[in-house]
């Protein structure tokens, strides 16, 4: 359990609303909600090339349909990837 520097424990709501907030302006990132973490991981863990099974499993999702749906898109690159992807094996090239 994560605790503030009096060892009681934090609350959620400062977390994710007071704390990340100062954390993303520190590091000089743009403006994102806390959420907006779980749609990024997932969308890297895609590009990653990670099996979509396992990227439900991060996320704690009970239907793979549901991740597939909601928090997968498509990142810069990996159209050209998957044309490349295909290329390569229709004309045997690795």
């Amino acid at each position: 359990m994560l605790t503030t520097w009096f060892g009681e424990p934090l609350h959620a709501h400062n977390v994710v609303r007071r704390d990340f907030r100062r954390v993303i302006e520190r590091a000089g990132l743009p403006r994102i909600r806390f959420h907006d973490l779980r749609h990024i991981h997932a969308s890297y863990l895609a590009r990653a090339g990670v099996p979509p099974k396992v990227a439900q499993e991060r996320l704690g999702h009970s239907t793979l349909t549901f991740t597939m749906k909601v928090y997968t898109y498509t990142l810069a690159g990996m159209q050209e990837q998957a044309a490349r992807a295909v290329a390569s094996y229709l004309l045997g090239r690795p």
